[in-house]
């Protein structure tokens, strides 16, 4: 029964990780499409941009952000399921790197604080 169990641990992992890439390929894509394909009304009137294209395939630069913005909640969470589908090992390599629990403690906090700053920060401007 163990390698059935490690042959869809390792097919979830397989597919997890292929949605991550297509999803990162996709909001870097729409971002690109965002910044420099679909300038705002501001950066056409103000700043001299020229642009042909105020619309692509019949949506605008809202319609578009959007679209990046829930793509961009679904990649949060399939990095988030990706790192607990990979726990084990990336706390073996933490307690490989820093011996000392303290300090491992220490680091993930910090990072967890971190991270949380940079997610709520923005919610809070």
């Amino acid at each position: 029964m163990r390698p059935e169990r490690t042959t869809n641990k390792s097919t979830l992992n397989l597919i997890v990780d292929i949605l991550l890439w297509i999803v990162f390929a996709a909001v870097s894509g729409i971002g690109i499409l965002i910044k420099y394909a679909l300038p705002s009304g501001y950066a056409r009137r103000h700043d001299g941009i020229r642009s042909s294209v105020s619309q692509w395939w019949g949506m605008g630069r809202h319609e578009w952000g959007e679209i990046h913005w829930i793509l961009s909640l679904l990649l949060l969470v399939l990095l988030l399921l990706h790192i607990l589908l990979h726990r084990k090992m990336i706390g073996g390599m933490l307690r490989k790197a820093f011996p000392n629990p303290a300090l491992r403690y220490l680091l993930s906090a910090l990072l967890l604080g971190f991270a949380t700053v940079c997610l709520l920060v923005p919610l809070l401007l």
